[in-house]
Formats: structure tokens, sequence, C-alpha cells
């Protein structure tokens, strides 16, 4: 929304036509930041050549599998609130290597 906000005489051609929407200095603030935290995590897991949508080679699964719960592990040991990790972690529903189904059983962390 912020992209259309500050795009916005460009994709109406309409100069004078304001975006409906407005953005304070706060918010602004905010998408920047967010922004940010969004390419950290994302240079993050390039640099772990796993993809954002998590799908990789069906060759390459064990070894990417291995290195998600090793990282999961890291972040449950280094975690202030071990549940409130968990409960994130569990949200990447990470599938088994050995599973062939889509609706695989969720590796244990």
């Amino acid at each position: 929304m912020h992209n259309v906000w500050r795009d916005w005489n460009e994709m109406t051609s309409r100069p004078n036509e304001k975006y409906p929407i407005t953005f304070g200095p706060s918010e602004i603030s905010s998408h920047i930041a967010e922004g940010e935290i969004w390419n950290d995590y994302k240079a993050f897991f390039d640099s772990l050549y796993i993809p954002l949508d998590g799908w990789v080679h069906p060759e390459d699964f064990k070894s990417k599998a291995d290195i998600m719960r090793n990282l999961a592990r890291e972040i449950l040991d280094s975690a202030d609130d071990r549940n409130e990790a968990w409960q994130a972690l569990r949200a990447w529903k990470l599938s088994e290597p050995n599973s062939t189904s889509l609706c695989s059983k969720i590796m244990d962390i």
C-alpha cells in the first residue's frame, strides 16, 4: 500500500489527484523499519540457499531440512521465552525429510 501511495501520480497520470489514504511520519518510519527487517530475513535465507517459499529440489530436501532443524534448535536455545519461540517455529511447519506427502508430519524441533 505504501508503494501505491508513493507512486500514485505515476500510476494514475493525474498529478492533482491525491491518494485517498494518508500516512503519517510514524507509519512511514514503521514501513521502512519493517522493510529493513524483511530484507535482512530474505538475505539470511538467501545465504542458506533456501527460497522464501520453502521449495527445494527433492535431492536437496534432506540437507535443507537439517539446516532448518539446526537453525530452529539454535533459535530455541537462545530464546528468552522458549515457549513463544517454539510456537513461532511451529508456524514454519517444517516437514520431515522422508515425507512424500504435502500434508506430511511436521518435524520435531
